[in-house]
């Protein structure tokens, strides 16, 4: 299983695009987790464990942070990667789409670059970059590192904007 899919449970529920939050029901209509994610073929789905969804959802009630749980906005940088970058030897992640009028696109990033160094850290995976993007609040500058299609080193500071996702 992906990494990024770990600690959910996979399931033979045809899991449409979008449709992502709904229960998943055993036959005797008991809730046995919520959907996150689909695959990309519509046969198969992954669930959030009911027992993970209380449990998240008791520390968000509480007004409490962390283990995962965060309160309030967070930034959005505004691309898409590239699913896997395996048999690749290059560093960093490749940007697949770059949001129109998003912060990435204000700073010059776009389809074909790699995306190297977010702030301090070296991108080394998806889940890396979306720990660190959910680790930002909007307005929060960040300076990112990216190889252009050439090959070229660039660089530049990004202002985080809002994730209509929080």
């Amino acid at each position: 299983m992906n990494p990024d899919l770990s600690g959910l449970i996979r399931t033979d529920l045809a899991v449409q695009p979008f449709d992502c939050g709904g229960p998943a029901l055993t036959p005797r209509n008991e809730v046995i987790g919520l959907t996150v994610a689909g695959s990309i073929q519509r046969s198969s789905g992954f669930l959030t464990p009911i027992d993970t969804v209380r449990r998240v959802s008791e520390l968000i009630l509480a007004g409490v942070e962390g283990d995962g749980v965060r309160i309030g906005p967070v930034g959005m940088l505004g691309i898409a990667v590239a699913a896997s970058s395996k048999g690749r030897d290059e560093p960093g992640l490749l940007v697949s789409r770059v949001t129109e009028d998003g912060p990435a696109q204000a700073v010059g990033l776009v389809r074909g670059d790699r995306l190297t160094r977010f702030g301090e850290h070296r991108i080394t995976g998806q889940t890396d970059l979306t720990a660190l993007i959910r680790s930002t609040e909007p307005g929060d500058d960040i300076t990112l590192e990216w190889r252009d299609a050439d090959g070229r080193k660039q660089r530049g500071t990004v202002e985080m904007g809002q994730s209509t996702v929080n």
